[in-house]
Protein backbone atom coordinates (compact mmCIF):
# COMPACT_ATOMS: atom_id res chain seq x y z
CA UNK A 1 0.00 0.00 0.00
CA UNK A 2 1.09 3.77 -1.01
CA UNK A 3 2.59 5.51 2.17
CA UNK A 4 -0.42 7.80 2.87
CA UNK A 5 -0.37 11.50 2.46
CA UNK A 6 -3.01 12.03 5.14
CA UNK A 7 -2.22 11.41 8.64
CA UNK A 8 -4.45 11.67 11.72
CA UNK A 9 -4.35 14.93 13.13
CA UNK A 10 -3.51 13.81 16.77
CA UNK A 11 -0.44 12.12 15.15
CA UNK A 12 0.89 14.62 12.95
CA UNK A 13 4.66 15.50 13.65
CA UNK A 14 5.23 19.16 14.55
CA UNK A 15 7.48 21.67 13.16
CA UNK A 16 8.65 24.87 14.51
CA UNK A 17 10.20 27.25 12.66
CA UNK A 18 12.06 29.70 14.89
CA UNK A 19 12.82 33.09 13.54
CA UNK A 20 10.20 32.65 9.95
CA UNK A 21 9.64 35.27 7.66
CA UNK A 22 6.00 35.96 8.33
CA UNK A 23 5.50 36.71 4.44
CA UNK A 24 5.89 32.95 3.80
CA UNK A 25 2.93 31.41 6.21
CA UNK A 26 0.37 31.07 3.86
CA UNK A 27 2.64 29.70 1.21
CA UNK A 28 4.12 27.01 3.35
CA UNK A 29 1.04 25.38 5.09
CA UNK A 30 -1.52 24.36 1.88
CA UNK A 31 2.03 22.19 0.82
CA UNK A 32 1.88 20.17 4.28
CA UNK A 33 -1.70 20.63 4.87
CA UNK A 34 -3.05 17.11 6.71
CA UNK A 35 0.52 15.82 7.06
CA UNK A 36 2.62 18.61 9.24
CA UNK A 37 1.59 20.49 11.97
CA UNK A 38 3.04 24.15 12.12
CA UNK A 39 4.01 26.64 14.90
CA UNK A 40 5.98 29.36 14.42
CA UNK A 41 7.93 32.62 16.17
CA UNK A 42 8.32 35.25 13.21
CA UNK A 43 10.78 37.29 12.09
CA UNK A 44 9.94 41.15 13.06
CA UNK A 45 11.19 43.77 10.79
CA UNK A 46 12.58 46.44 12.94
CA UNK A 47 15.22 48.73 10.32
CA UNK A 48 18.27 48.73 10.50
CA UNK A 49 18.15 45.48 11.84
CA UNK A 50 16.11 42.39 12.23
CA UNK A 51 14.77 40.62 15.25
CA UNK A 52 12.92 38.34 16.78
CA UNK A 53 9.57 39.17 17.16
CA UNK A 54 8.07 39.36 21.11
CA UNK A 55 12.37 38.14 22.25
CA UNK A 56 11.12 38.09 26.23
CA UNK A 57 8.24 35.85 25.91
CA UNK A 58 9.62 33.26 22.63
CA UNK A 59 11.26 31.11 24.76
CA UNK A 60 8.42 30.91 26.97
CA UNK A 61 6.03 29.96 23.82
CA UNK A 62 8.58 27.85 22.66
CA UNK A 63 8.40 25.42 25.40
CA UNK A 64 4.47 25.71 25.20
CA UNK A 65 4.12 24.69 22.00
CA UNK A 66 6.84 21.41 22.23
CA UNK A 67 6.10 20.06 25.33
CA UNK A 68 2.98 18.57 25.32
CA UNK A 69 3.59 16.94 21.99
CA UNK A 70 6.70 15.69 23.72
CA UNK A 71 4.42 14.07 26.35
CA UNK A 72 2.19 12.35 23.76
CA UNK A 73 5.58 10.65 22.39
CA UNK A 74 4.98 12.66 19.01
CA UNK A 75 7.80 13.63 16.76
CA UNK A 76 8.45 17.56 16.83
CA UNK A 77 11.20 19.07 14.53
CA UNK A 78 12.23 22.96 15.34
CA UNK A 79 13.97 24.81 12.53
CA UNK A 80 16.20 27.84 14.01
CA UNK A 81 16.44 29.99 11.24
CA UNK A 82 19.84 32.18 12.23
CA UNK A 83 18.45 35.17 9.50
CA UNK A 84 18.16 37.08 12.35
CA UNK A 85 19.13 37.53 16.03
CA UNK A 86 18.32 34.55 17.91
CA UNK A 87 18.20 35.47 21.91
CA UNK A 88 19.80 33.42 23.51
CA UNK A 89 17.20 32.52 26.19
CA UNK A 90 15.92 30.66 22.89
CA UNK A 91 18.62 28.69 21.91
CA UNK A 92 19.02 27.48 25.59
CA UNK A 93 15.23 26.40 25.19
CA UNK A 94 16.17 24.28 21.96
CA UNK A 95 18.66 22.71 23.49
CA UNK A 96 16.32 21.35 26.66
CA UNK A 97 13.66 20.36 24.30
CA UNK A 98 16.82 18.76 22.36
CA UNK A 99 17.57 16.51 25.52
CA UNK A 100 13.98 15.72 25.92
CA UNK A 101 13.60 14.42 22.19
CA UNK A 102 13.18 16.93 19.61
CA UNK A 103 15.28 17.24 16.59
CA UNK A 104 16.96 20.85 16.80
CA UNK A 105 18.14 21.91 13.17
CA UNK A 106 19.92 24.99 12.90
CA UNK A 107 20.43 26.85 9.42
CA UNK A 108 21.34 30.12 7.90
CA UNK A 109 23.30 31.73 5.33
CA UNK A 110 25.88 29.87 4.56
CA UNK A 111 23.96 26.34 5.16
CA UNK A 112 24.13 24.26 1.80
CA UNK A 113 21.22 24.98 -0.25
CA UNK A 114 19.61 27.72 1.43
CA UNK A 115 19.93 31.34 0.16
CA UNK A 116 22.43 33.94 1.12
CA UNK A 117 21.02 36.56 3.70
CA UNK A 118 20.42 39.78 1.09
CA UNK A 119 19.91 43.32 2.69
CA UNK A 120 16.20 43.10 3.17
CA UNK A 121 13.63 40.07 2.35
CA UNK A 122 12.96 40.90 -1.09
CA UNK A 123 10.76 38.17 -3.44
CA UNK A 124 13.69 36.40 -4.66
CA UNK A 125 14.98 35.70 -1.42
CA UNK A 126 11.35 34.29 0.01
CA UNK A 127 11.41 32.25 -2.97
CA UNK A 128 14.56 30.57 -2.67
CA UNK A 129 13.84 30.40 0.88
CA UNK A 130 10.42 28.66 0.42
CA UNK A 131 12.11 25.84 -1.90
CA UNK A 132 14.53 25.19 0.45
CA UNK A 133 12.30 24.63 3.41
CA UNK A 134 9.47 22.45 1.22
CA UNK A 135 12.95 20.27 -0.08
CA UNK A 136 14.11 20.32 4.17
CA UNK A 137 10.68 19.31 5.08
CA UNK A 138 9.47 17.28 2.29
CA UNK A 139 12.31 14.65 4.02
CA UNK A 140 10.59 14.15 6.94
CA UNK A 141 7.43 12.96 5.13
CA UNK A 142 9.17 9.40 4.95
CA UNK A 143 9.63 7.44 1.71
CA UNK A 144 7.55 6.71 -1.31
CA UNK A 145 6.80 2.95 -1.99
CA UNK A 146 6.22 3.39 -5.33
CA UNK A 147 7.51 5.87 -8.79
CA UNK A 148 3.87 6.99 -9.30
CA UNK A 149 4.19 8.34 -5.63
CA UNK A 150 7.34 9.98 -5.84
CA UNK A 151 6.25 11.62 -8.95
CA UNK A 152 2.66 12.60 -7.26
CA UNK A 153 4.12 14.07 -3.76
CA UNK A 154 6.65 16.26 -5.97
CA UNK A 155 3.99 17.58 -8.24
CA UNK A 156 2.04 18.48 -5.09
CA UNK A 157 5.11 20.19 -3.07
CA UNK A 158 6.81 21.58 -5.68
CA UNK A 159 3.99 23.00 -8.16
CA UNK A 160 5.67 26.41 -7.69
CA UNK A 161 9.52 25.25 -8.71
CA UNK A 162 8.50 21.65 -11.56
CA UNK A 163 5.88 21.43 -14.22
CA UNK A 164 5.32 17.86 -15.03
CA UNK A 165 3.85 17.73 -18.56
CA UNK A 166 1.23 14.97 -19.38
CA UNK A 167 3.62 12.66 -20.56
CA UNK A 168 4.97 11.84 -17.49
CA UNK A 169 1.95 9.17 -16.54
CA UNK A 170 2.57 7.41 -19.42
CA UNK A 171 6.29 7.23 -18.81
CA UNK A 172 5.38 6.03 -15.42
CA UNK A 173 3.61 3.00 -16.75
CA UNK A 174 6.57 1.57 -19.10
CA UNK A 175 8.35 0.53 -15.50
CA UNK A 176 8.04 -1.91 -12.42
CA UNK A 177 6.28 0.35 -9.72
CA UNK A 178 9.55 0.48 -7.79
CA UNK A 179 11.85 1.20 -9.92
CA UNK A 180 14.39 4.15 -9.17
CA UNK A 181 14.11 3.53 -6.68
CA UNK A 182 11.20 5.65 -5.51
CA UNK A 183 12.82 7.38 -2.53
CA UNK A 184 15.85 8.23 -4.98
CA UNK A 185 13.55 9.48 -7.87
CA UNK A 186 11.90 11.93 -5.18
CA UNK A 187 15.25 13.12 -3.49
CA UNK A 188 16.37 13.35 -7.25
CA UNK A 189 13.06 15.65 -8.43
CA UNK A 190 13.77 17.74 -4.82
CA UNK A 191 17.11 18.67 -6.08
CA UNK A 192 15.93 19.77 -9.22
CA UNK A 193 13.36 21.77 -7.64
CA UNK A 194 16.17 23.06 -5.45
CA UNK A 195 17.68 24.21 -9.34
CA UNK A 196 15.01 25.80 -10.32
CA UNK A 197 15.20 28.60 -6.81
CA UNK A 198 19.12 28.52 -7.65
CA UNK A 199 18.34 29.51 -11.04
CA UNK A 200 15.91 32.40 -10.52
CA UNK A 201 18.18 33.45 -7.67
CA UNK A 202 21.37 33.58 -10.28
CA UNK A 203 22.53 31.25 -7.40
CA UNK A 204 23.87 28.27 -9.82
CA UNK A 205 27.58 27.60 -9.19
CA UNK A 206 29.15 26.07 -12.17
CA UNK A 207 26.86 28.13 -14.10
CA UNK A 208 24.58 25.37 -15.86
CA UNK A 209 22.26 22.59 -14.43
CA UNK A 210 24.41 19.68 -15.17
CA UNK A 211 27.06 20.98 -13.20
CA UNK A 212 24.88 21.73 -10.31
CA UNK A 213 23.68 18.61 -10.30
CA UNK A 214 26.91 16.74 -10.20
CA UNK A 215 27.76 18.62 -7.19
CA UNK A 216 24.54 17.61 -5.44
CA UNK A 217 25.82 13.90 -6.12
CA UNK A 218 22.75 13.55 -9.06
CA UNK A 219 24.06 11.84 -11.94
CA UNK A 220 22.79 13.67 -15.18
CA UNK A 221 24.07 14.16 -18.49
CA UNK A 222 22.50 15.23 -21.73
CA UNK A 223 22.01 13.32 -25.13
CA UNK A 224 25.15 12.50 -27.39
CA UNK A 225 25.19 14.11 -30.65
CA UNK A 226 24.49 11.32 -32.58
CA UNK A 227 21.14 11.09 -30.47
CA UNK A 228 20.56 15.12 -31.08
CA UNK A 229 20.74 14.63 -34.79
CA UNK A 230 18.62 11.44 -35.22
CA UNK A 231 14.88 12.41 -36.07
CA UNK A 232 13.70 9.37 -35.53
CA UNK A 233 15.73 9.36 -31.47
CA UNK A 234 14.62 12.78 -31.12
CA UNK A 235 10.83 11.75 -31.94
CA UNK A 236 11.07 10.02 -29.18
CA UNK A 237 12.51 12.32 -26.89
CA UNK A 238 9.99 14.60 -27.90
CA UNK A 239 6.49 15.22 -25.00
CA UNK A 240 4.21 17.53 -23.66
CA UNK A 241 5.59 20.30 -22.03
CA UNK A 242 2.00 22.14 -21.45
CA UNK A 243 0.95 23.57 -24.42
CA UNK A 244 2.98 22.46 -26.89
CA UNK A 245 5.35 19.54 -26.81
CA UNK A 246 9.30 19.73 -26.93
CA UNK A 247 12.18 18.13 -27.74
CA UNK A 248 14.08 16.97 -24.24
CA UNK A 249 17.39 15.91 -24.18
CA UNK A 250 18.88 16.49 -20.42
CA UNK A 251 17.95 13.98 -18.02
CA UNK A 252 18.44 12.28 -14.66
CA UNK A 253 19.77 9.26 -14.06
CA UNK A 254 18.44 7.64 -10.76
CA UNK A 255 19.90 4.47 -11.35
CA UNK A 256 21.90 2.72 -13.81
CA UNK A 257 19.87 -0.71 -13.83
CA UNK A 258 20.21 -2.53 -17.23
CA UNK A 259 16.86 -4.20 -16.87
CA UNK A 260 14.40 -1.67 -19.28
CA UNK A 261 11.60 -2.27 -16.25
CA UNK A 262 14.08 -1.19 -13.93
CA UNK A 263 15.93 1.74 -15.56
CA UNK A 264 14.36 5.31 -14.46
CA UNK A 265 15.06 8.44 -16.52
CA UNK A 266 14.14 11.98 -16.04
CA UNK A 267 13.75 14.30 -18.67
CA UNK A 268 13.57 17.95 -18.00
CA UNK A 269 14.29 21.31 -19.73
CA UNK A 270 14.20 24.90 -18.19
CA UNK A 271 10.86 27.30 -19.24
CA UNK A 272 12.30 30.80 -19.27
CA UNK A 273 8.68 31.82 -19.26
CA UNK A 274 7.29 30.04 -16.57
CA UNK A 275 10.57 30.13 -15.11
CA UNK A 276 10.89 26.31 -13.73
CA UNK A 277 12.29 23.28 -14.61
CA UNK A 278 9.78 21.17 -17.29
CA UNK A 279 9.66 17.75 -16.25
CA UNK A 280 8.60 15.50 -19.99
CA UNK A 281 9.47 12.08 -18.78
CA UNK A 282 9.83 9.67 -15.79
CA UNK A 283 10.14 6.44 -17.26
CA UNK A 284 11.96 3.76 -19.40
CA UNK A 285 15.22 5.20 -21.27
CA UNK A 286 14.21 6.06 -24.74
CA UNK A 287 15.46 3.18 -27.12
Amino acid sequence: MPAPLVLDSGSLPLVVLVGFPHALRARIQPAFRGRLRFEYLYLAHRAPRIALEYPDSAADILDLYVTDHLAHNRRVHIFVFQYSRIPESVLHMCATLQALGATVTEIGPTTLGWPSRPPRLDDQFLSAFFTALRVTLSEMLGEPETLADAVRWARQLFAEELYFGSDVERGIATVDARAGPPPKVMRHLQILASATAARRAHQMVGGDVLTWLTAQNVPASGETPSTRDSPDAMRKRTWNAGPEDWQFTLHMKPNRNTAPDLCVRIYFKWCEKRRLYVIGWVGCHPE
